[in-house]
């Protein structure tokens, strides 16, 4: 099942991942600060749970991008990261 909604918000985190392994305290930290995840009562076990679901991530004593995570990035996001947090500043 296919999880639009927060589009903005799986991509943030699999670029996150992309860039360092992270704990889910420093992905609950990253998600927090995107007010429409607080206001829908969504945090970073939602979006971890969906990612791991589909492949996307794993764990390995810290989250971890997988193979399956990046090339999503690398075909389908709409804009890198680094200018996402550029439009939002």
């Amino acid at each position: 099942e296919e999880d639009t909604e927060f589009r903005e918000e799986y991509e943030k985190v699999l670029f996150a991942l992309n860039e360092s392994s992270k704990s889910i305290k420093e992905l609950n930290d990253l998600v927090n600060l995107d007010e429409r995840m607080v206001a829908a009562h969504r945090f970073a076990p939602y979006l971890v749970k969906k990612l791991e679901d589909c492949g996307a991530i794993e764990f390995k004593g810290s989250w971890t991008i997988r193979e399956t995570g990046r090339a999503y990035l690398s075909k389908h996001a709409q804009v890198s990261y680094a200018l996402h947090e550029e439009a939002r500043a």
